[in-house]
């Protein structure tokens, strides 16, 4: 049947444009109008932000010539109209028999928050199996931002370029990159941060950091509401945020987003963002650079917290929205007095008492030097020495540090052979890493590592020794029986050692993918979940239901048993939930408690060491065509594709005794990273090997 359409229709819409509408022009007549928000683009002409008018036919069995045409207007009530022809885009195959045509009318609309109706008119002769009209509408300042908080964009972000030719990502550890091209990225990772605040309604932090890179370096993050690091889900947004090539694009970009999160820029919730930034000479004109991104947004305030190291700030914003008070007094002064806690809880006897109290600190010349400095002096019975504070003159990160110490297996600059027989550990640059190490010989610079996977062990002992104590039938039955469920999380790169020592234990162990976000949502799935990686990042985390019934059965056993093993273990957990930093790893309180459990345990550093040997281990990197042709499964530690390359893998790893081996792609270049540990040196480094020629052969250059 041949259908003539000859039709004016009025289509009205009331903002918010996003919501869809839907409009069947009734049963008799074989046509549907719909009205949807779509992205499109900005309208050179008008200057303006345009809806984009168009208009499809589907042609059941005749897709040949068409003619349609269509004249659009769009009014601002109040505010005059306007109308632009509509040119039809070319015919597009659907399959057997079915074609499309297309095309686009701009309409410019005012910016404001007025009641929108659009007139179209449209004549078109063919065998239609059905028409749509769709008004793509790309002025979101319509509904999501008034005038005001649009020219306060525009002004702002216009001081802040973005670098050329740069492609930035934000990753575990937020954007990071030279500091002379980050003052963009600054800024609007502020407004990303003030976003958040507002979809959040809480307090979220920004930090301004490149922790153990080189000081030239600078980086930039966001911690959510829990303290934790930003929601995933925001990440690609925080991507596309930074790398918008104008002020206009920018804001099309936020009107966007605010519109799809129902974000309201109105003023009328403030918020706030708590702002530092760590010792790097960069870091003062970034922090400049946040507080304009901040104050571009209407009813964002942002707080200036100084000076911090970055766990301080997570603390920080994990206690506001907790509704505790959250100075960096309140952080030392609940650091200290923890700490204070589990000291006096240590058993008595000359066992505890012949551990030497003296501590050697690496402060990686950055802020965390500083910042123990402060701590130590609120601390009783525990003697530090920080070296590499930063006011020696010494630069950050440089031969000096946590990830230098742990990568290179050798004495930080002004450590030696006086320190033999002493207990020394070292910060990473802003202090959310911390590793531990013997100096074993006056005659080597070599030093012998105390890692990530040791202190995880050692908390462990520590956590489940107090829970077993707990759980001892006495004749103070708890009221309200409680199994706490502890778990363990590590990645792959774990050395396969300490997995094997914390299974003995009886404990639970599961892996996850490699980097922090994923081990510590992993972790917070348990009442009691410790994680730590290799490089010295990690935390422990409570439940707050287990922290809920640990202070009632507290509370219960200081009224009938107190001074008891079962009360005591009570508290001790109880000061272990105080003093580590349940936002993020934190090397300050993380030295405090390693320090607690030392004394608890009696143990020298040399004892600690000694729970278990590192199996040895290599790590190589195979330069590949795609790196995406490499897709793992079972926490990075089985390679799915390309077919056939687990079954070689796993044939090598069986010449070698106690052999583990796993591959992974690059989050960052196109190569294939290689993991492999043995029971000899010799065996780790030639299963690396082997399994290297091995990827290269299935997808590299074929160099091997």
């Amino acid at each position: 049947m041949k259908i003539t359409v000859n039709k004016l229709q009025k289509l009205t819409k009331v903002c918010p444009v996003a919501q869809n509408t839907t409009r069947n022009w009734g049963a008799s007549e074989p046509l549907a109008g719909r009205i949807s928000q779509r992205q499109g683009s900005r309208s050179s002409e008008t200057g303006q932000y345009p809806a984009r008018v168009t208009l499809s036919a589907e042609a059941a069995t005749d897709p040949n010539s068409k003619t349609v045409m269509l004249a659009g207007r769009g009014a601002s009530t109040g505010r005059g109209t306007s109308t632009a022809p509509f040119m039809p885009g070319a015919s597009t195959g659907f399959g057997a028999g079915l074609g499309l045509v297309s095309g686009l009318v701009s309409l410019p609309f005012h910016h404001e928050s007025r009641p929108i109706t659009v007139f179209l008119t449209w004549s078109g002769s063919s065998h239609f199996q059905s028409l749509y009209c769709r008004v793509l509408c790309r002025n979101f300042l319509l509904t999501a931002m008034n005038e005001d908080q649009r020219s306060l964009f525009l002004s702002s972000s216009s001081h802040f370029p973005p670098p050329q030719g740069v492609k930035l990502s934000y990753g575990t550890s937020g954007f990071r990159a030279d500091a002379s091209i980050l003052q963009s990225t600054v800024y609007r990772v502020g407004i990303l941060a003030a976003l958040r605040a507002l979809k959040t309604q809480s307090v979220i932090g920004l930090m301004i950091t490149a922790s153990h890179n080189k000081v030239s370096d600078n980086g930039v993050k966001v911690a959510d509401p829990s303290g934790g690091m930003l929601s995933q889900d925001w990440e690609p947004f925080a991507d596309t945020l930074a790398n918008a090539h104008d002020p206009q694009h920018l804001v099309e970009l936020i009107a966007e987003f605010v519109q799809n999160e129902n974000i309201t820029l109105d003023g009328t919730k403030p918020v706030e963002i708590l702002l530092a930034r760590d010792t790097r000479p960069s870091g003062e004109f970034l922090l400049e650079a946040a507080k304009q991104g901040i104050g571009s947004i209407i009813g964002a305030v942002a707080l200036d917290m100084g000076i911090l190291t970055t766990p301080q700030l997570h603390w920080m914003v994990r206690a506001r929205n907790g509704g505790v008070k959250a100075s960096e007094t309140d952080y030392f002064k609940q650091l200290s007095s923890s700490f204070r806690c589990l000291v006096d809880l240590s058993p008595s006897g000359t066992y505890a008492n012949n551990v030497d109290d003296k501590l050697v600190v690496d402060g990686a010349n950055g802020v965390g030097g500083e910042k123990l400095e402060i701590l130590k002096t609120m601390l009783n019975g525990l003697a530090i020495e920080v070296r590499n504070s930063g006011k020696e003159g010494g630069v950050l990160n440089e031969g000096v540090g946590a990830d230098y110490v742990q990568k290179e297996k050798v004495v930080p600059f002004s450590f030696g052979s006086q320190d033999v027989g002493i207990r020394c550990s070292s910060l990473d640059g802003d202090a959310d890493r911390l590793v531990y190490f013997i100096v074993p010989s006056t005659s080597s610079n070599k030093i012998e590592l105390v890692d990530g996977d040791k202190i995880l062990s050692l908390f462990a002992i520590f956590i489940t020794e107090q829970l077993s104590i707990l759980n001892k039938e006495i004749d103070v039955k708890a009221k309200n029986d409680y199994q706490c469920q502890l778990g363990i999380v590590q990645t792959a790169y774990a050395n396969g050692a300490s997995t094997d020592y914390l299974k003995q234990l009886g404990l639970e162990v599961t892996f996850t993918p490699t980097g922090v976000k994923y081990l510590h949502e992993k972790a917070a799935e348990y009442d009691i979940g410790i994680y730590f990686e290799a490089n010295g990042h990690g935390t422990i985390l409570f439940s707050e239901q287990f922290l809920c019934w640990l202070k009632a059965r507290t509370t219960e056993l200081s009224d009938v048993a107190k001074g008891s093993e079962q009360h005591k273990a009570a508290l001790r957990l109880l000061a272990v939930s105080e003093l580590i930093n349940q936002a993020v790893g934190d090397a300050l309180s993380g030295v405090l408690l390693v320090e607690a459990i030392l004394k608890h345990m009696g143990w020298s550093i040399e004892r600690w060491n000694e729970i278990y040997e590192d199996l040895p281990s290599r790590q190589l990197k195979v330069k590949v065509v795609d790196r995406s042709a490499v897709v793992t499964a079972n926490a990075e530690t089985v390679a799915v594709t390309p077919p056939g390359i687990q079954e070689a893998i796993n044939s090598e790893t069986a010449k070698h005794p106690r052999g583990r081996c796993f591959i992974r792609p690059s989050g960052t270049e196109d190569v294939i990273r290689v993991y492999a540990e043995a029971s000899s040196q010799d065996a780790a480094d030639n299963l690396a090997q082997s399994v290297a020629k091995l990827v290269d052969q299935f997808l590299g250059f074929g160099s091997s």
